[in-house]
């Protein structure tokens, strides 16, 4: 039988040569110790159905600018680098789907951030289940005054207050002498385009413009040619239109067939969509629209240097040019990589209490939330001129 040696190996060898392993694989394979697991950021929007034309719009910026945060190395937490993942659902623009991807992206997906939707009734439902399940919500556009008065803990969001959405636009409709004084209020019955016709209704009484004709549609209305009928035998110069862009269009289309002239002609619209540009392009001279952001190519931003290499990085990738929404959807996953990154952290807690606290430059301009996590957005008054879209200033002499 043949005895088998065995050499005692002093502790501090094992452990010299347990570093120098260590230390190699370091060096050698750098990105397997640098990048750790994702940060999921997750949402559902409407991709087809009735509202997937704007839909569109923040399914397109949010994965541009997930793609660039990412290939400019990611979010930074404790000296390491963490990719973001978006998982995003089409809610076919149905209310009840859209409810029960929210929560499932938070129990079966385990997102660790929401980006909220669009549309009033759609953000009130989410918002119940990002503040049953403390979990923070980016929330982007369509807030009313219900959402407000609800006081959400977890829901930070751009707002334009509903109700003072016509009111540069209507400064300036006071300041046009317009002999026909009658104003046809066309809005749609859910609670924001409501909102708006309130708050509007109130502003123009204030300017002693009295004489409102008030007339709502069901958001699903394709044919207006009853309402337009109604429009017709008032005689109106002066129309005022609170909706969605599919709305929009509907009514364009068909109260060009009545052939309506109106002197002052408003939507909620920023008049960027290419089938509403369409539609007035020799119709230009009375027509308005409202948007809270213009392209200003000097806004710097980290990851797209500045708003001119956004639009055309935009442009590029998609074969169109971003909007506010397309902006707004930035806005939302910037301001959530600097709380993360100033956090250190993705605790829900430590998160809130950065985003609270950030305030950074990006193709918008300044972007801040104040005490109630809100960042209140004006809207600037637009319209096509020579094919480009000017500002029209609101002040009143």
């Amino acid at each position: 039988m043949t005895l088998m040696r065995y050499h005692y190996i002093p502790k501090i060898n094992i452990i010299f040569h347990i570093l120098f392993f260590l230390f190699f694989f370091i060096i050698i394979f750098p990105g397997k110790i640098t990048y750790s697991k994702e940060i999921k950021i997750g949402t559902s929007i409407p991709l087809t159905g009735q509202f997937s034309d704007i839909g569109k719009y923040y399914h397109d910026a949010y994965q541009l600018t997930v793609d660039k945060i990412n290939a400019n190395g990611g979010v930074k937490i404790n000296n390491s680098f963490k990719k973001l993942s978006l998982k995003l659902y089409d809610n076919q623009s149905d209310i009840g789907i859209n409810r029960n991807q929210y929560t499932k992206l938070i129990t079966k997906d385990k997102v660790n951030f929401l980006l909220g939707p669009f549309l009033n009734n759609f953000i009130l439902n989410n918002s119940l289940i990002s503040e049953k399940y403390k979990t923070l919500m980016m929330q982007s556009c369509g807030v009313s005054d219900q959402i407000l008065s609800k006081n959400f803990k977890y829901i930070f969001g751009l707002l334009i207050p509903a109700k003072n959405y016509f009111e540069n636009t209507i400064k300036i409709l006071k300041k046009m002498k317009i002999k026909n004084k009658n104003i046809v209020f066309l809005y749609a019955n859910d609670a924001f385009n409501t909102a708006i016709a309130n708050g509007a209704s109130l502003i123009l009484k204030k300017a002693h413009l009295n004489k409102i004709i008030n007339k709502t549609y069901s958001l699903n209305t394709i044919d207006f040619t009853s309402l337009i009928s109604q429009i017709k035998n008032i005689n109106t110069k002066i129309i005022l239109f609170a909706g969605y862009e599919e709305n929009i269009i509907n009514f364009i289309r068909q109260i060009k067939i009545f052939k309506i002239k109106s002197t002052f002609f408003s939507f909620t619209s920023d008049l960027l969509n290419k089938n509403i540009k369409n539609l007035l392009k020799n119709e230009d001279n009375y027509t308005y629209g409202i948007t809270p952001w213009l392209p200003n190519f000097n806004l710097k931003d980290r990851w797209f240097n500045n708003a001119q290499n956004f639009s055309n990085e935009y442009k590029k990738k998609f074969g169109y040019y971003p909007d506010y929404h397309s902006v707004f959807a930035v806005i939302d996953i910037e301001s959530l990589v600097y709380a993360i990154e100033k956090a250190n952290d993705i605790n829900q807690l430590k998160v809130k209490k950065q985003l609270k606290k950030i305030n950074f430059n990006n193709v918008y301009g300044k972007i801040t939330f104040n005490q109630n996590n809100k960042m209140i957005i004006s809207q600037k008054v637009i319209k096509i001129q020579n094919n480009k879209l000017i500002p029209v200033h609101a002040k009143l002499n």
